[in-house]
């Protein structure tokens, strides 16, 4: 797979996925000049690549957030919401059908 079919893949879980309402890809630090994020946000940064013995390894760093609010009343249903969003994407990459 190349780089920008993995990135589709990521793109598309995302925009399939009832609790994901922004995608968005690259350094962590654009997440705050990609434009109006309506959380939760799955974000994906590309980690370092490795190519040895004609065998390219790639790394991806899957971010999943959602806003904390009302004196982090809310945390744990945050976490909770975040870990289960994390096994639907693992499910998704794991088993694409």
């Amino acid at each position: 797979m190349t780089l920008n079919e993995i990135k589709k893949k990521f793109e598309l879980i995302a925009q399939n996925h009832k609790q994901i309402n922004t995608f968005g890809w690259g350094d962590i630090w654009e997440i705050a000049t990609s434009g109006t994020v309506d959380y939760p946000l799955m974000w994906v940064k590309i980690e370092p690549v490795s190519i040895a013995d004609r065998v390219q390894t790639m790394n991806f760093k899957v971010i999943l957030m959602d806003i904390v609010g009302n004196g982090e009343l809310n945390e744990d249903d945050v976490l909770s919401d975040q870990l289960e969003v994390a096994k639907d994407v693992i499910a998704q990459l794991e088993h694409p059908n």
